[in-house]
């Protein structure tokens, strides 16, 4: 008896050991464009030799909170909007050769685009310890030409400069932007934040008091920066 005893409890803690629940990404981005539909998706694996009966949760979301977006969430077997919070999921078993399940979040956003997240956490209904999660977000896409174009428009006036200088650049996203002073020994000696419309910006930089020398003059946007030497006297 006690044999089987043993027995059990070692099957068993096999078992517990062996399953996993694992997605493919801790944190998945979806690019938007105004009035495009665009979607995110994320692969989850049974880790485990057998299937697996799981429930997912959507935990944290404020992306369905946003009124001028369409947004449509897809689980493992059907795409809803609205959809709901919770629904179950049996992930297959690896060894058939069948596919991984996926979950993808739609969004079109109409006339606004702002940085928010969805977090959804699928566990194992037989072991709740058996589980993983991952976090969906939002942001601005960002194209190759949209950095090229800064970048290009990007002047500080004048440079060299010894009391004040100009920073002039295309402002291509709306939101607030970083403007940052920076020594090349990384120290940062002047911040500023800008919270101009998008268009052609012009920022004043102080530059009295700081000791002569070359500074990196760098514009941190939601998701890119560009930067420019700048000689102060």
């Amino acid at each position: 008896m006690k044999k089987l005893s043993l027995l059990a409890l070692f099957l068993y803690l096999s078992v517990s050991l062996s399953a996993q629940i694992i997605f493919d990404h801790d944190t998945v981005y979806n690019d938007l464009v105004l009035g495009v539909k665009t979607e995110v998706k994320v692969w989850v694996r049974n880790g485990s030799t057998s299937p697996i009966d799981a429930q997912y949760r959507i935990y944290s979301d404020n992306v369905v909170d946003q009124t001028d977006w369409d947004v449509q969430f897809c689980d493992c077997d059907l795409c809803r909007s609205p959809y709901p919070t919770t629904g179950v999921c049996v992930l297959s078993n690896p060894m058939t050769g069948e596919k991984p399940h996926s979950y993808t979040l739609y969004v079109t956003p109409q006339s606004v685009i702002e940085n928010r997240e969805l977090k959804l956490i699928v566990m194992s209904m037989a072991d709740t310890t058996v589980r993983d999660t991952v976090v969906f977000k939002t942001r601005l896409a960002t194209s190759v030409e949209e950095k090229s174009r800064v970048e290009q428009s990007l002047q500080l006036m004048p440079n060299p400069a010894s009391n004040m200088t100009h920073l002039q650049f295309e402002n291509t996203q709306n939101g607030p932007t970083t403007v940052e002073l920076v020594s090349l020994l990384g120290e940062t000696v002047r911040s500023y934040t800008l919270d101009a419309p998008i268009g052609p910006a012009d920022v004043p930089i102080e530059l009295s008091g700081l000791n002569s020398g070359i500074y990196l003059v760098q514009i941190h946007f939601q998701d890119f920066s560009v930067s420019r030497k700048l000689q102060v006297r």
